[in-house]
């Protein structure tokens, strides 16, 4: 019951919980721009989310930089740089996950920065999906 779109859908499960879950589509990266993955407000409960961005990485090539900036209430949260060390390839795993525990009717911003290595073909395309359960 989730939608394509940058914002939060919200739907009841069988035990009466409220399941959450948010997709951003396919977003274009520019070198060197920041661009806003998802962007929306927790309800009003304490919410447990899970947070998986995609990346292409075949197209990514050593060198290749992206930083992902977390907001809450307008304000720096976490800060996360992934750099790839050979093309095809990164440190870490794909998707990148991030697990949080959101305070109720908080404002929530995830956004990238992808910066290319010199003279590497430019990521397109990336992607994020929310998903969690309202307690």
């Amino acid at each position: 019951m989730s939608a394509n779109g940058k914002f939060l859908n919200q739907y009841l499960g069988k035990d009466g919980r409220t399941y959450l879950s948010a997709n951003s589509g396919d977003v274009e990266l520019a070198t060197g721009v920041v661009t806003e993955l998802l962007n929306f407000r927790s309800p009003n409960a304490v919410s447990y989310m899970s947070f998986e961005i995609f990346l292409p990485s075949a197209l990514m090539a050593a060198g290749d930089k992206v930083t992902i900036k977390w907001y809450q209430d307008a304000q720096t949260v976490q800060k996360y740089d992934y750099l790839y060390t050979t093309t095809g390839g990164v440190e870490g795993s794909m998707p990148i996950v991030m697990n949080k525990v959101i305070e109720a009717s908080t404002p929530v911003i995830v956004e990238i920065k992808y910066d290319a290595a010199g003279g590497s073909v430019p990521a397109t395309t990336g992607c994020c999906n929310m998903s969690g359960r309202v307690y």
